[in-house]
């Protein structure tokens, strides 16, 4: 698991590359590549919040991870796996989230603040409280948007739609393992 909102980068040789992908079982004839070729650097990253830009239309597109020749990054960005749905995205009032939504923010108390993270187990109507089940504990009044109940391992939080963020990929595979065997009541 990594921390919150760090970027995960790591820099690989096209051997070492080759390497992986005969661990996964694929066979690569390394007899049409230059051992030189062998040695040029590439890096696989989270792809940036802001997506990677397609050359055909210009559009940004958002994938969990990009690659790159390290060398020459301004050679442009090669995107990995399928294009995710849910692209990252600051949430505005109003933004809609959905159950089962993996999200973070930061959290104060007692002076010090927090990155929290979890996954949507509810999505409380505007002028409504959360269900009683959660247990959030808040003397708050009703919200007047759309808000949402948040599980962080084995407790439960309201936070303001305003500070939440979704994430997606790494990040939220690493949120999610923090909950995982535990009840949740989110069919996925």
């Amino acid at each position: 698991m990594r921390n919150l909102g760090i970027q995960m980068k790591v820099e690989l040789t096209a051997k070492e590359i080759a390497d992986l992908a005969e661990f996964a079982g694929f066979t690569i004839n390394r007899q049409d590549v230059a051992e030189d070729e062998l040695e040029t650097p590439y890096t696989v990253a989270d792809c940036p919040a802001s997506g990677v830009k397609d050359e055909a239309d210009g559009v940004p597109r958002h994938y969990a991870h990009i690659a790159y020749l390290s060398e020459y990054q301004e050679e442009g960005v090669h995107p990995l796996g399928d294009e995710l749905i849910t692209p990252p995205a600051k949430i505005e009032m109003g933004h809609k989230i959905v159950l089962g939504s993996t999200v973070k923010w930061k959290s104060q108390a007692a002076g010090s603040w927090k990155i929290k993270g979890g996954m949507v187990v509810q999505v409380v109507q505007r002028k409504k409280f959360p269900t009683a089940k959660y247990k959030i504990g808040t003397s708050a009044l009703p919200r007047d948007y759309e808000s949402y109940v948040v599980q962080v391992g084995n407790k439960f939080y309201w936070p303001r739609v305003s500070a939440l963020e979704l994430v997606w990929g790494t990040e939220a595979a690493a949120i999610l393992q923090g909950i995982k065997g535990k009840e949740t009541g989110v069919k996925r």
